[in-house]
């Protein structure tokens, strides 16, 4: 190591020092809650606290995976100078831990190229899985889609049985895209009743795309169901609220 490296180093382990000797009673709360992580990432990025940001990578270097997920989404989104791809360091860190949440973050973030990473289908299919099968729903939800988009894994079959391990956990987004494979016959058999049941159930939880679908459904007599402008007014009119109200994708 040269002689310019050793003092880098020492200066970081003495800033470091300083730091747990200020904050260690906040750093202490931190890993027995991992709310006041959330709230040090906050501090961190969103409000731009140096020491915060420190704070977290002493975490981070400890193990911490709600640490490491933080950081790892900060770079990719952009709210640090370091390049995209030790944002995916400390999320593959993290990741490989078992963290559920940092799988699927990783995984999404692989499908979709996040923050201008390479898109690897491959690697995001297996850090879903791994978090779909450990009980994630919205893993199974982006698993659903993998395999419903033209590619080399596309399998709509599989798609739709990812989709509906997704829908049995109430997700609105996995619904209606279930609710969209049986009005298709897209990877299941043609089922307009099951279709209707998928829109009902995820309206029942605002989701805008949903409740449209189903207002279209009754406006013109599809899908089975009856015309009625009663019920099209009354899905309009929740769709309004949905819109405004509507969560983020899982």
């Amino acid at each position: 190591m040269s002689n310019s490296k050793r003092l880098i180093a020492a200066a970081t382990l003495v800033a470091a020092a300083v730091v747990l000797a200020s904050s260690s009673a906040d750093l202490v709360l931190a890993v027995r809650e991992p709310s006041r992580i959330a709230a040090l990432g906050a501090r961190a990025f969103a409000g731009g606290d140096l020491r915060a940001r420190f704070e977290l990578q002493i975490l981070s270097l400890a193990g911490h995976a709600d640490a490491k997920r933080m950081i790892g989404e900060a770079i990719l989104d952009g709210a640090t100078s370091k390049p995209p791809e030790e944002g995916l360091m400390y999320l593959r860190g993290a990741a490989a831990s078992g963290d559920r949440g940092s799988q699927r973050i990783l995984g999404k973030a692989l499908l979709f190229a996040r923050g201008g990473i390479r898109k690897d289908e491959v690697e995001a299919r297996r850090w879903l899985e791994s978090a779909a099968e450990a009980g994630d729903a919205a893993s199974a939800y982006y698993l659903g889609l993998l395999f419903r988009t033209p590619g080399p894994d596309y399998d709509p079959s599989e798609g739709a049985r990812w989709l509906k391990l997704a829908a049995a956990q109430e997700l609105p987004e996995a619904l209606f895209a279930l609710g969209n494979a049986y009005r298709m016959g897209d990877g299941v058999e043609v089922d307009e009743q099951r279709a209707v049941d998928c829109y009902m159930r995820a309206a029942e939880h605002e989701h805008p795309a949903s409740l449209q679908a189903l207002a279209m459904a009754f406006r013109n007599g599809e899908l089975g169901l009856a015309r009625d402008e009663e019920k099209v007014s009354e899905l309009l009119l929740d769709l309004e609220h949905a819109i405004r109200d509507a969560p983020t994708p899982p």
